[in-house]
């Protein structure tokens, strides 16, 4: 869950076979940067496969933020393949359907779609606009920790930290982690820390 979490984070995503794509949102739409980077080999050819692997890359990343609305890819190089980039955009996000639509590879090199929007981007119930974990987060980051602790250490008992906004919402997942490790752990709110300071510790 966490490595999940840490790809709803993330901006850059590397690429299978090498290079990356950079995938922002703004207001009006959400943009996919295709980079080359150190892929060798006929220059023609490394696009080529750049592109494929960044639709296959950015359709997963896209799902898992939970980001709809115009997607427009800015693809690598020259001379696109656009039937073969167009079907294998259909490949990758067919599992959103239905309300995919796919248009054509402008002369600039842009691929632009449009994504059904289904649910509220997954971003925004963890950070806030200012881009500072959530306290509903963060409790769910403080709980997993503890258990963590508690799995790596059975018979010692837990103390952790947090924020005061962490403690008040981490009330509601309390009974739960009591009811899997036992209750051996407490938790104690520090003014004037940040959401995503979290400290835990077994004695």
């Amino acid at each position: 869950m966490e490595a999940a979490e840490a790809d709803i984070l993330e901006t850059v995503f590397a690429l299978p076979g090498g290079g990356d794509a950079a995938i922002e949102t703004t207001r009006a739409l959400t943009s996919v940067d295709v980079d080359l980077g150190g892929r060798e080999g006929d220059a023609k050819r490394a696009a080529r496969q750049a592109n494929m692997a960044a639709l296959g890359v950015s359709a997963r990343v896209l799902r898992l933020k939970g980001l709809g609305g115009l997607v427009v890819f800015d693809l690598v190089g020259r001379g696109h393949d656009g039937q073969a980039l167009t079907v294998a955009a259909r490949n990758a996000f067919a599992p959103d359907n239905p309300g995919v639509a796919i248009g054509a590879i402008s002369k600039f090199g842009a691929l632009e779609m449009a994504l059904p929007r289904r649910s509220r981007p997954v971003m925004e119930r963890l950070v806030d606009a200012r881009g500072a974990w959530t306290p509903a987060y963060a409790a769910r980051r403080l709980a997993r920790a503890l258990e963590r602790e508690g799995r790596a250490d059975p018979g010692g008992r837990l103390a952790a930290r947090c924020a005061p906004a962490v403690l008040e919402a981490f009330a509601e997942l309390d009974a739960g982690l009591a009811e899997r490790l036992g209750r051996r752990f407490t938790v104690v709110a520090e003014p004037g820390w940040s959401n995503d300071r979290i400290e835990v510790s077994a004695a």
